[in-house]
């Protein structure tokens, strides 16, 4: 099979805050340590949206997706063709730049259309 798969795409869908109420807050270290971020300059603002009427208390209103893709390469057809552990084959598309969900996540979050507690709830179930 590995020899007709091109690509392999996955998605989900999380919520988009609400542009009414959206506003901007500094995170603290500890939240930026917990995700992952503890690497982003001080003072990076994120947004998140305490609710209001338009969107019923919530914060959030409408959707998008976030995407992961990953192409298969000849190297990797080589490796699935062996004895491939998930380690391996990770590891391998990270080294030919494979972005994950959680990347696509972030990204969001950094441009003010999700949160970052959004897309861990979605990336990082529990």
């Amino acid at each position: 099979m590995s020899s007709s798969v091109i690509g392999v795409l996955a998605q989900r869908l999380i919520r988009r805050i609400c542009s009414r109420c959206k506003v901007e807050y500094e995170p603290d270290a500890r939240t930026l340590e917990g995700a992952g971020l503890a690497h982003l300059p001080k003072g990076i603002t994120l947004f998140k949206g305490p609710g209001c009427e338009f969107c019923n208390g919530i914060g959030y209103k409408g959707r998008i997706a976030i995407h992961e893709v990953l192409t298969i390469t000849e190297e990797m057809r080589d490796v699935i063709y062996g004895e491939v552990t998930t380690g391996k084959l990770r590891a391998l598309a990270v080294a030919n730049n494979f972005r994950d969900m959680y990347f696509d996540g972030i990204q969001k979050a950094l441009g003010g259309i999700t949160s970052l507690e959004e897309v861990q709830r979605v990336t990082h179930p529990g």
